[in-house]
């Protein structure tokens, strides 16, 4: 799949990401399977003791939250939007609503995932809750509600704060580099922005997915293939990654491997819902 903003023009929409601090060494290594995870703020252990002040890091978001399992079942939706996996989205999100449910992000995470009916509501429940959020989770929002009501100069504005709030957050870079390809046109700022999010985060896989997109879409079907490469690379149980592999086999005309890649796709998942149509397009252009 080319990725879920394009599919958000024409359905429902995308992006991703939670308050201001970078999440603290203490939590040791995310589990394998969460990619760019989110945090809650750390927690001072010893309260009569001051720790030690950081090195200073580009900001990017933490979750407003001080639960470390709703953390982890934000950054499982965000990552299934990533990947489009919808369905997964909706129900890791709603596990997180389900136990905290005033958290702004997590409503804008689902309004990315539902049918528009449902999206709005959930995109307004994150506006109302954004009220209280910090600075960088108002933005995401801001920018994102903007995009989908085609407000395109408050969406530009948003956007354009938002990665300077939170210099550090790839997810930040990704969302503005949606909007420029997809709102604007402006492919080249979108692959300046992609190209920005995997050097802050060179093991963020769907980000190779969005870059590469927008590489073919300028016509650069090598640089597009080796980021798709990169995908694959980091992600080599993600059904998307194929799934994407077939579709930049179809544009270049490579019919075989187009089938190759979507079949793929449906061994690593069988139950990822586009890539039984890659595969009937493959098929039928390659008159089987």
């Amino acid at each position: 799949m080319r990725s879920l903003v394009c599919a958000v023009l024409v359905a429902s929409p995308l992006v991703v990401f939670a308050q201001q601090q970078q999440p603290s060494d203490g939590y040791g290594a995310p589990p394998a399977q969460q990619q760019y995870p989110y945090y809650p703020p750390p927690q001072q252990q010893y309260p009569n003791y001051p720790a030690p002040t950081p090195a200073p890091r580009p900001a990017r978001l933490t979750l407003a939250t001080r639960s470390i399992e709703v953390a982890q079942l934000v950054t499982a939706c965000a990552n299934a939007l990533d990947n489009y996996h919808l369905d997964v989205a909706r129900k890791k999100c709603g596990e997180a609503l389900a136990k905290e449910d005033t958290l702004a992000f997590t409503h804008y995470l689902l309004a990315q995932a539902d049918a528009p009916d449902v999206a709005n509501k959930e995109l307004a429940r994150a506006a109302e809750l954004a009220k209280g959020a910090s600075r960088g989770e108002q933005l995401f929002i801001e920018a994102y509600r903007a995009m989908v009501q085609a407000r395109t100069n408050d969406a530009k504005k948003s956007y354009d704060e938002l990665v300077k709030t939170l210099p550090g957050d790839a997810r930040a870079a990704v969302a503005r580099g949606q909007f420029r390809q997809t709102a604007l046109a402006d492919l080249d700022g979108a692959v300046a922005d992609y190209s920005r999010a995997v050097e802050l985060d060179a093991k963020y896989p769907a980000a190779y997915n969005f870059l590469a997109w927008a590489e073919a879409d300028r016509g650069r079907l090598d640089e597009a293939q080796a980021a798709l490469k990169k995908y694959v690379d980091l992600a080599p149980n993600e059904a998307n990654a194929y799934d994407s592999l077939a579709l930049m086999a179809l544009r270049r005309g490579a019919t075989d491997e187009a089938i190759a890649q979507a079949k793929k796709a449906l061994q690593v998942d069988p139950s990822f819902v586009v890539a039984p149509a890659v595969l009937g397009d493959a098929l039928l252009f390659a008159g089987q």
